[in-house]
């Protein structure tokens, strides 16, 4: 049953809609081109018909980002979602672990670094890695 694919294919869409409109306000055209783009690009079209761990990895990581977009406009919650939807991408595809470090760069690099001295980021990771966390302590136990 490809089901659940299909599902998340579309909240795929639907969060990279949301997304768009965060970062371009005022813009619903560019926000369903936005989706419908990524809804035609062979790869993540593919992810909607065929069950791979590619296709929740793509909806937590694209999920993740946008609630950290969220967290940074003074929105404290949405860092703790991000924190779940990260520890969730992690149980579907260990390269969800690349986003860190981008997310870091991007924290780095920008206005928004101040973030760093808070502790809404770092108890997202905490809540990513508590999510994780049975998967790290069976690998410990069976190595």
């Amino acid at each position: 049953m490809h089901l659940p694919a299909i599902v998340l294919s579309l909240l795929t869409s639907l969060v990279l809609e949301r997304f768009t409109l965060l970062v371009f306000p005022g813009r619903p055209r560019l926000a369903w081109a936005t989706a419908l783009a990524f809804a035609c690009i062979p790869l993540f079209a593919m992810g909607a018909v065929v069950t791979t761990p590619d296709t929740p990895l793509v909806f937590f990581w694209v999920t993740t980002v946008y609630l950290v977009r969220l967290g940074l406009e003074e929105r404290p919650w949405a860092w703790y979602a991000a924190g779940v939807a990260a520890g969730l991408g992690l149980l579907s595809k260990y390269n969800m672990v690349l986003l860190g470090p981008a997310l870091l760069a991007y924290l780095l690099s920008t206005p928004h670094r101040a973030w760093l001295r808070r502790k809404e980021p770092y108890l997202a990771l905490g809540i990513a890695l508590l999510l994780f966390a049975p998967v790290l302590v069976w690998s410990a136990e069976h190595a």
